[in-house]
């Protein structure tokens, strides 16, 4: 017999987002209700998120959080649930 575990998660247990810088390993948590933009540069070491300066990328995220927002409205007011599957922590996968 084979035993396999899946993890999944539903956009209302998205309750924060977590930034971490690759220089300082600073990490910042922003709540995902009211949140507006990822900083520019690390709060910490002041190292620039380079990838987040450039408007495409900028509104790419912004578009990303809107998604996330829209569907879960519409899944709140519909005949059906949305999850999205996860990968299980590290001590779980086999």
């Amino acid at each position: 017999m084979t035993v396999q575990t899946k993890c999944f998660i539903g956009l209302s247990d998205i309750v924060a987002l977590r930034i971490d810088c690759k220089k300082c390993k600073a990490l910042f948590v922003f709540p995902f209700e009211g949140f507006r933009d990822i900083p520019q540069s690390c709060p910490n070491c002041e190292q620039e998120f380079a990838g987040f300066n450039d408007n495409v990328t900028r509104h790419t995220f912004r578009e990303f959080m809107k998604a996330i927002r829209a569907v879960g409205s519409l899944t709140e007011k519909s005949a059906f649930s949305f999850s999205m599957e996860i990968t299980p922590a590290l001590g779980d996968r086999k």
